[in-house]
């Protein structure tokens, strides 16, 4: 990309009359990974301050930098250019990559499940040239523009998720992605601090496809009515539809068997039945499989590249991992967490070891605003009704949990923990020889430290 491209795309200012037709090779907003060629993005921060870094990104070999505060000890050295907002500019940068894309971009969002139907749609689409795709879950506007920047171009497909927790953010990833196609998984009562009540949710995760490119494809969970009752009105794409609980859908998807070291689902995609086995634990998968499933139908993907692709899929760390140790089952789901997730994944760790001891180590539902504590009331009732030998329970709302939980139980299967010390301390309590123990919690409580305690204690 040259200069004079990134300055247009920015409406930057500065003194760079000498350096338009200099070609940058990448973007970086971390000083540590700049390369020579790179643009150094300036990106100021609650802990850092990119601005405070550009000494070092330049001494690596930044070819310029991109700020919103003037600094002038850099004058003739390498180019400067002015913005109001980093943040924004970076995303102005990534939607002209994305415009210059000769492949197709498929756009991901949902309330549960989207990073591993990236994933799996990735993985099947893999068979029909390159792939990028979002590290990890680097799905909001930073981590959706720099997953962009990082691409080549010469990819055949890109796959990306978008993530949101306030209204008015997915026009803003739109703007950057306006995908070919749209998968919208589903919608659950998540992010309700920013997003107000579940038709917020459906709203804001609809306005996808409005960004849809014209004669685009959306494909959508029909077993979330609110979503459906709440899509922009556009005759000029493609609605697919699928359902886990409608046996009448074009696409349809029934578990087969769900073990703790993998799932086999049948699927009817359209006018052809599949049956595809993934390497992970739960009947919850069935909804993340079909509708990367349904997707690649539409992009008429063939049935073995489908079930290799699903096969192969791996995701990231922390999501449906399972360990064997000591007799214990441990399954890491740390990810993250809201009210939807967690009824499926506890509702399924029970189906799967039906006979063995179950315990829950849970923790708090972030951004739930103010149906935090209604929520967590009804996390511990459903822990309760799951007939788990214990809850472990770490974060904020539990008392709410609680009051949930011991309702219809003994105080002493609920315990509080304040920290991995305490929690194996709990754990020891238990005296168990064998059993099933599922961890899950929003992402910004860490509760991936109480894994590791455990598996170094039990290893």
């Amino acid at each position: 990309m040259s200069l004079s491209d990134i300055a247009g795309q920015t409406q930057a200012v500065g003194d760079y009359a000498l350096f338009t037709d200099l070609m940058v090779t990448g973007v970086k907003t971390d000083s540590r990974l700049v390369v020579p060629g790179d643009l150094f993005v300036c990106l100021p921060g609650q802990r850092f301050d990119g601005h405070q870094f550009a000494w070092e990104a330049v001494h690596r070999g930044a070819s310029a930098l991109l700020v919103e505060r003037p600094l002038f000890d850099f004058s003739g050295e390498v180019p400067v250019l002015l913005v109001k907002n980093t943040l924004r500019a970076l995303g102005q940068l990534a939607a002209f990559w994305r415009s210059l894309f000769q492949g197709r971009v498929l756009g991901v969002t949902g309330s549960a499940g989207k990073t591993s139907v990236k994933e799996f749609l990735s993985s099947m689409l893999k068979a029909l040239g390159g792939v990028g795709k979002n590290y990890k879950n680097w799905n909001n506007e930073l981590g959706l523009s720099l997953s962009i920047l990082g691409f080549t171009g010469n990819e055949k497909f890109w796959v990306l998720e978008a993530g949101i927790s306030e209204n008015g953010e997915m026009d803003v990833l739109g703007r950057i992605l306006r995908p070919d196609l749209a998968v919208i998984v589903n919608i659950g009562p998540c992010h309700l601090q920013g997003l107000g009540d579940l038709g917020g949710v459906a709203r804001e995760k609809g306005r996808l496809l409005s960004y849809l490119t014209s004669g685009g494809t959306a494909v959508l969970g029909t077993d979330c009515p609110e979503l459906l009752s709440r899509i922009p009105d556009r005759d000029d794409i493609q609605l697919v539809g699928f359902s886990s609980r409608d046996p009448g859908a074009a696409y349809f998807g029934d578990c087969l068997e769900s073990t703790l070291s993998r799932s086999v689902f049948s699927l009817r995609l359209n006018t052809r039945e599949v049956v595809v086995e993934i390497g992970y634990p739960g009947r919850f998968m069935l909804e993340n499989v079909l509708a990367a499933a349904t997707a690649a139908d539409t992009l008429d993907l063939d049935t073995e590249f489908i079930q290799a692709g699903l096969s192969a899929a791996t995701l990231p760390e922390h999501r449906c991992q399972v360990y064997s140790l000591g007799g214990y089952q441990i399954i890491d789901d740390c990810y993250n967490a809201n009210p939807l997730a967690m009824q499926r994944v506890i509702t399924d760790c029970r189906e799967m070891d039906p006979a063995g001891p179950l315990i829950l180590v849970l923790g708090e539902m972030k951004e739930l605003g103010a149906k935090a504590p209604e929520s967590h009331r009804a996390l511990g009732e459903l822990a309760a009704g799951s007939g788990c030998r214990q809850l472990i329970y770490f974060g904020n709302f539990s008392h709410e949990v609680k009051e949930g939980f011991v309702k219809d139980r003994r105080e002493g299967d609920f315990v509080q923990v304040s920290d991995s010390r305490e929690f194996l301390s709990a754990w020891k309590r238990l005296k168990l020889p064998q059993g099933t123990a599922l961890f899950k919690a929003s992402r910004g409580c860490g509760l991936e430290k109480f894994v590791t305690a455990l598996v170094q204690e039990l290893s």
